[in-house]
């Protein structure tokens, strides 16, 4: 509720049902009882855990979510608590809709890209595509991402800094 959150939200985290019990709860029928199933803080954790694992070891060739969610469909509703967690709080960075990655990985990529303009003042995506060692199509996922994090932008065929590093 923006009354109780306010515009940036609360940072709580429900998993399942509500521990408010308002009085006139709109919501009370799907937030007043347990919701969904419950999943213990060590099942949770050992889930991040391996997505951690998981994610890092995929290296600068981050998965597509879907084909990491087919992995976990015998236990969608942990990998979901998991994952969703580790977005939030930086461990996995979405690239795009589609596709995330490990913050490893983007801090790599990151650091190529910023050495990269320590030489010169625009890069082409070939050229970061080869200093990653990724294909086009990565090199142009972290490109993507960094200009939507407007740490660059595209000025021609190229990408500048956005701001000094």
């Amino acid at each position: 509720e923006p009354a109780l959150a306010g515009s940036g939200g609360s940072g709580a985290i429900f998993f399942g049902g509500c521990t408010l019990g308002c009085k006139y709860c709109q919501n009370a029928a799907i937030s007043g009882g347990p919701v969904g199933k419950t999943v213990d803080r060590t099942q949770l954790r050992a889930m991040m855990d391996e997505l951690d694992k998981l994610y890092d070891g995929y290296g600068l060739e981050a998965p597509t979510n879907a084909s990491i969610a087919e992995n976990y469909k015998n236990n969608h509703k942990i990998y979901r608590q998991a994952s969703t967690y580790m977005l939030k709080y930086g461990t996995l960075v979405a690239l795009n809709d589609n596709v995330t990655a490990h913050r490893n990985a983007c801090k790599k990529a990151l650091d190529v890209l910023l050495d990269m303009f320590k030489k010169a003042d625009a890069v082409g995506l070939a050229d970061f595509r080869d200093a990653l060692g990724v294909s086009r199509k990565f090199a142009m996922l972290y490109m993507d991402y960094f200009d939507a994090q407007m740490i660059t932008r595209m000025v021609g065929d190229k990408r500048v800094l956005q701001k000094k590093q």
